[in-house]
């Protein structure tokens, strides 16, 4: 990631543990097990950790559940998810239920992680001031605003320039048929900001294409999930020798084929209809196939989507007029879609060969 995003990053950390107080509340819990290591009979004591135990636990799962799929990666990258996105509370209370007789052993635990926060909080507190002091500012949208993002894995382009320039007009021409598809013409892309080791480009335009694009994605993970389901299916069979491997193949391979033709045929018919006229609908039909073919075969090579947006305010409306304007309304269509991009790590060798783009369209048909 690059510096502005690792201040974006701190930012939301910092930002998260001054809202809920954990370490706050972890030295509250660490002083009630110091109390009950001292007199462990005493009935006070053990409700007083009971329930400062049970108020952590759900506080440390909203802050978890609190993280977008996308940024679980970047966490980890910083070794943040120790402190902040694993459970590490069931640990304390497996400690306890293990040892009711020495609460001291869990003590220690407790008193060990504790000071390995405080000390992580302590460096990225002072990595932000120092950012800070060199003018690297996190990244920020202003309401209204809305960008999405591409992480392409180094194994996609294999560390060659012309590889990359290709996988960067791919991603141009998915942009340009989900505008087509959406707003009826092709959107000017701003590039917003770019982050090595994995190359991720962010880019702003139409949050409407934003949201069609996401949708997108949303179903091509949905798709790979069910096929996957086949591809588990077809590796318990050649375990078992139920059939050869060339049987296997040509009854699963061709499930999995048809599972994906018929996937896509179905999602380009909901975003254009089935108006199959003859000139441009026709060709846009074909952009958006190899679009939708080009999302999945990239998706199961590792590429990452992640959408970053600030809602606009609210605006006073016509009476009756709020469920159409909720139907429309781009950014509830990213509020549901964000939480859904999970990306799993895909087995085996790529079902999908990367496409080739269709032909330039001919401007005597437009």
């Amino acid at each position: 990631m690059n510096a502005s995003r690792l201040r974006e990053i701190i930012d939301l950390l910092l930002d998260r543990e001054k809202s809920q107080n954990i370490q706050g509340r972890l030295n509250e819990l660490n002083q009630a097990l110091a109390q009950l290591v001292q007199q462990p009979n005493n009935t006070n004591f053990q409700t007083t950790f009971s329930n400062t135990l049970q108020s952590l636990i759900s506080v440390s799962q909203i802050v978890r559940n609190g993280f977008e799929p996308v940024q679980i990666p970047l966490l980890q990258e910083i070794g943040a998810d120790r402190f902040f996105v694993q459970d590490y509370m069931s640990d304390i209370a497996t400690s306890i239920k293990e040892n009711p007789l020495s609460p001291a052993v869990t003590q220690q635990k407790l008193s060990e992680f504790l000071n390995a926060r405080q000390n992580y909080l302590d460096l990225i507190t002072r990595m932000r001031d120092g950012l800070q002091a060199l003018g690297i500012t996190p990244s920020t949208l202003q309401p209204g605003d809305a960008e999405i993002g591409f992480l392409l894995p180094r194994a996609l382009f294999n560390d060659r320039l012309d590889t990359l320039i290709k996988e960067l007009r791919d991603i141009l021409r998915i942009i340009r048929a989900f505008s087509e598809a959406t707003v009826g013409a092709a959107q000017e892309v701003e590039v917003r900001s770019i982050s090595t080791t994995d190359p991720l480009f962010f880019f702003h335009f139409d949050p409407i294409v934003i949201a069609a694009i996401g949708g997108a994605v949303s179903w091509a993970l949905n798709t790979w999930k069910k096929v996957e389901e086949i591809r588990r299916v077809r590796a318990e069979t050649r375990r078992t020798n139920v059939l050869t491997e060339r049987e296997a193949s040509e009854v699963f391979d061709k499930k999995i084929n048809e599972k994906i033709d018929s996937a896509i045929e179905a999602k380009v018919t909901e975003l254009l209809g089935k108006d199959d006229k003859p000139g441009r609908p026709k060709e846009q039909r074909t952009d958006l196939k190899w679009a939708l073919v080009s999302i999945l075969a990239h998706v199961e090579r590792g590429m990452i989507v992640e959408i970053r947006f600030v809602p606009p305010p609210p605006a006073s409306v016509a009476a009756g007029a709020e469920e159409q304007i909720a139907s429309s309304d781009p950014f509830k269509t990213l509020q549901e879609i964000t939480p859904q991009l999970v990306f799993p790590k895909m087995e085996g060798p790529p079902v999908l060969k990367l496409p080739q783009p269709p032909p330039a369209p001919d401007p005597r048909n437009e």
